[in-house]
């Protein structure tokens, strides 16, 4: 202890020392700010009251909104962009703001066009893409080649024999975009290097609801440009999989992308006069432009509205600031900060006299501060200005490099500062047709827009100019490195010198105790072989290369059929008994091709999955208002509270729609979260009532045509659906079994459904459950056991199309269900377990919960009791006891019935420990020496 306190001094001994210099310039221009700054705090008051609670709040949303929701997406080059600035000239000219003109500026013209890929082999599979700016196209016909996936620039080098001649996937991991966006920007040229034909990149996100994203390229002097686009995480991973199999992966990959001639745009700008020293500057900013995806609601949207809003705010209040406060909104940033570039060449001899220059493009979620780059004594006046905004809690100041649009004036020494926001999710919808109002908070908005306008108005009202960085010279930062580098040194060293009942049971519980104890080795035996064993990774490995054969398994279909025949085999091949299909009854729906076309008040293309059971339109479709009225097209725009309170809307909602006249509905999609995806499932039809189509529509374009109709604003769309209700056809249940050895007709039943809907892979819904179901056996078999009771698997069949398989499966069975001493489904994900959700008797209870206690060496022991439904419903209320997965699936309704139900959700680890949990619980209960007590 003595110790730990003689180095505590030492290290504060010369943490002084090292500081001693720096201090002494810091507390000289702190003192010479602080007071005044003291007098800025009532109107910082004044802006911040403004903003949350007065006349602006929520002002900037609404522009915001009003914005993207007229214009949509605004590339470089576009006449939609050009519309988008003569709109902003002229509100910014309305809100009656000085010096509003636009400067132009020459911007690339790259044209996405029509844009397909499409895998051959081994299957047929749609592969959603987006060309990246800059690429050229393909021929007409595409180019059809062999694919070679790679994960990194190594391996590609590694390979280039490969690669020769066929199309490259780079599946490289999401590290941080600086890290991993140099595969987008630098893939091509790369992979052309090689002899490649094309490449086809991983999106740079760390998380996707089968949601492609884009961003710009660069080509390399000298080397042959090839077609690029991204990719989504999911069709990345599902490509290596298969390839690590061994399988041909075949390709047509099709682009009308075309790169045409420079065209004339305009940075956009405006003021407030400075009433002392009009000729400084400081200058607030974000960029106009987007990409040709989603809204650019929030890359860029966020930024220039906040910046906006910031001389906004300054007008309303009728304040007068010492110097000008000056909005740029940048043309041309995505294609490579051209508006930025031009803007700095045009200006840099004024550098002189701009006093800070900000820019607002990763996000305005809630705020959290300033990131500032200048010197220190300008740090330290920042720091100060900051604690203005204490009544919001945002005094964040994080000294670091700043980049994008005021890098060039950075570079000359200006100080340079961007909004600090929590925007952990930023990333998410980057450059995809997520980025849209949804992403924004009117709230956090008005938050981030009080703190741009507190901060740019208070330095352009300060006696002085920040100071430069001339500061940050090789000698500062060496002090501040060795600072860091022995601080850390002491962190480390310091941690080296530290100095390292009885309860009551019921009768019942104490009867069986001694008997599920005894099963503790088993149970460890089971967790072993699936965690460390032989059993590791086996279900995910089983899972991926069903899902990645055969896709999404819809009732009905040949392919479902098929994939049951796959099942039968490998069940057999596993020496399961028993082994059997039961013939099931069931819907045979067809989606067919299916669009919705926003024609007024502007050209949007809706994304919408038609409902099972729908009925389709006319081959003309549908075109009608949209509105809760007769004769229109009506749009639910549901909150989500649950799924169990919000999948009304989706059940019902067509009738619904239906008994007021209404020709069609769409409904917003049953999910608390989006990425511009649209979900799907079954919907009723009431007799009597006439059968309108109805679909599912992303939350983003529920929300976007909610906002237009409050404004008053005519909506128009055109939907088509191809949807058909064709003959009931046979399909089966999947049956397998481990023999009991004391008690055969005895059974304890594990099940999960095998169908899925016609989107995504059903990797989640119900791959997973259907696979741990089949491991619970196979991992019994391979490990030698043999329980008292018979364990059986059921994979139902038409789980989708209301629950066909259990029913029929139980109607089939319900003589012998005396015998059935419990029956356990999982259906709501096989994420991390944390035990089992159980329905039955008191007695039964007690005695599951010491069958979890099983599972403490996995930490998966809660028991949580539920009601159950799905396919075990009907034996439940039989009085059979049912239990169900418990697991952390707080992510399951993301991709729930969507295209992002593929093996990307699944985990590894995860999965094995599902597969403990479900073959300890069957196993253990299919031993005991009596069945479960019944309800």
């Amino acid at each position: 202890m003595e110790l730990r306190i003689i180095w505590l001094h030492v290290v504060l001994i010369c943490s002084l020392s090292l500081m001693s210099e720096s201090a002494r310039d810091v507390n000289k221009a702190l003192n010479m700010v602080r007071n005044e700054m003291a007098d800025h705090q009532a109107n910082a008051n004044k802006i911040i009251d403004f903003l949350t609670k007065g006349p602006g709040k929520h002002q900037v949303y609404n522009r915001l909104a009003t914005f993207v929701d007229t214009f949509g997406s605004r590339i470089a080059g576009s006449a939609n962009l050009e519309h988008a600035i003569d709109y902003m000239l002229d509100e910014l000219k309305e809100d009656k703001l000085d010096n509003v003109h636009g400067e132009e500026v020459n911007v690339t013209h790259w044209v996405r066009g029509k844009e397909s890929a499409q895998m051959i082999m081994p299957r047929n599979h749609s592969i959603a893409l987006l060309g990246l700016g800059g690429s050229v196209g393909t021929p007409p016909e595409g180019i059809t080649a062999e694919v070679l996936v790679v994960s990194s620039f190594d391996e590609l080098h590694a390979k280039a024999s490969e690669a020769k001649g066929k199309i490259v996937v780079l599946n490289e991991k999401w590290i941080s975009y600086e890290k991993t966006v140099v595969y987008r920007t630098q893939g091509a040229a790369e992979v052309a290097k090689v002899g490649g034909l094309a490449s086809l990149i991983r999106s740079v996100t760390p998380f996707s609801i089968y949601s492609p994203h884009t961003g710009w390229q660069y080509y390399e002097k000298g080397v042959k440009k090839i077609p690029t686009a991204c990719i989504t995480i999911e069709d990345a991973e599902m490509m290596t999989r298969m390839a690590a199999r061994g399988t041909k992966i075949i390709v047509n990959l099709k682009m009308e992308a075309q790169n045409l001639p420079q065209v004339v745009s305009r940075n956009t700008v405006a003021e407030i006069k400075g009433s002392v020293h009009p000729e400084q500057v400081v200058l607030v900013s974000g960029h106009l432009d987007s990409w040709d995806v989603g809204q650019g609601a929030m890359d860029d949207g966020g930024g220039a509205f906040i910046s906006w809003q910031a001389l906004s705010v300054i007008r309303q209040l009728g304040l007068k600031p010492k110097r000008t406060m000056r909005m740029v909104l940048w043309t041309g940033e995505e294609v490579g900060l051209l508006g930025a570039e031009q803007y700095y060449n045009r200006h840099k001899d004024s550098a002189g006299n701009f006093s800070l220059v900000m820019e607002s493009d990763i996000g305005t979620f809630k705020p959290l501060g300033i990131v500032f780059q200048g010197s220190e004594k300008a740090a330290v006046i920042m720091k100060d200005v900051m604690e203005l905004l204490k009544p919001i809690n945002v005094t964040n100041l994080t000294v670091t490099h700043v980049g994008g649009d005021i890098t060039f004036w950075i570079q000359d020494g200006v100080p340079g500062g961007s909004l600090k926001n929590e925007n952990s999710k930023y990333f998410y919808f980057h450059h995809s047709n997520g980025d849209t109002m949804t992403v924004q908070d009117p709230d956090a908005m008005d938050l981030c827009a009080a703190v741009w306008t507190v901060v740019a108005y208070t330095v352009a009202n300060l006696d002085e100019m920040l100071p430069r960085n001339y500061s940050f010279s090789w000698n500062y930062r060496v002090r501040m490195e060795s600072r860091a580098v022995f601080l850390c040194l002491a962190c480390f060293c310091l941690p080296q010198l530290t100095l390292v009942s009885a309860r009551s049971v019921n009768k019942a519980l104490n009867m069986i105790r001694n008997e599920i104890t005894d099963h503790q080795v088993e149970a460890n035996k089971i967790m072993d072989f699936l965690t460390k064993g032989a059993g590791k990774h086996q279900v995910y490995d089983r899972l991926a290369k069903f899902v990645d054969t055969f896709g999404s398994r819809v009732a009905g279909s040949a392919n479902l059929e098929y994939a049951i025949n796959y099942m039968l085999d490998e069940l057999k091949e596993d020496k399961l008994d028993n082994v059997h299909g039961e013939e099931v009854n069931v819907t045979h729906w067809v989606r067919g091709k299916e669009s919705a076309q926003m024609i007024m008040p502007r050209n949007h293309s809706i994304a919408l999955l038609g409902l099972g059971g729908s009925v389709g339109t006319l081959p003309e479709g549908i075109t009608a208002e949209v509105l809760v009225a007769k004769g229109k097209i009506v749009v639910f725009n549901e909150k989500w509270i649950s799924y169990g309170k919000t999948v009304a809307y989706r059940v019902y909602g067509a009738i619904e729609v239906a008994k007021v006249g209404g020709l069609a509905s769409l409904i917003r999609s049953v999910t608390p979260f989006s990425i511009y995806s649209p979900h799907t499932g079954w919907q009723v039809y009431e007799e009597g009532v006439k059968k309108i189509p109805t679909a599912c529509i992303t939350i983003e374009d529920a929300e976007m045509m909610a906002r237009m109709a409050a404004r008053g604003t005519k909506i128009i769309v055109n939907l088509k659906m191809e949807a058909q209700n064709l003959p009931p056809v046979i399909s089966r249940n999947t049956v397998a079994e481990i023999k009991g050895s004391v008690y055969p007709e005895q059974v304890v039943l594990v099940g999960s459904h095998l169908d899925s809907w016609d989107v995504g892979q059903g990797a989640m819904d119900d791959g997973g459950g259907a696979f741990i179901s089949w491991q619970a056996l196979s991992a019994i078999r391979q490990l030698g056991l043999r329980p008292k009771r018979t364990m059986r698997m059921v994979l139902w069949t038409g789980e989708e199309e209301n629950v066909l398989g259990g029913k029929q499966y139980y109607n089939l069975h319900k003589k012998n269900a005396g015998k059935f001493s419990l029956v356990m489904e999982s259906d709501y994900g096989t994420f991390k377990p944390v035990g089992i959700a159980f329905q039955g008797s008191e007695k039964a209870a007690d005695i599951m919960r010491e069958v979890v206690k099983l599972l403490k060496p996995i930490n998966a022991t809660n028991l949580k009791a539920v009601n159950l439904g799905g396919d075990i419903d009907p034996w439940i209320r039989h009085g059979v006891p049912g239990g169900s997965l418990d697991n952390e699936n707080s992510k399951y309704f993301l991709f729930h019935h969507t295209n992002g139900d593929t093996m990307t959700v699944q985990d590894p680890d995860a999965m094995d420990l599902c597969a403990a949990v479900w073959t300890v619980v069957a196993y253990t209960v299919a031993d005991l020496d009596e069945m479960l007590p019944r309800d």
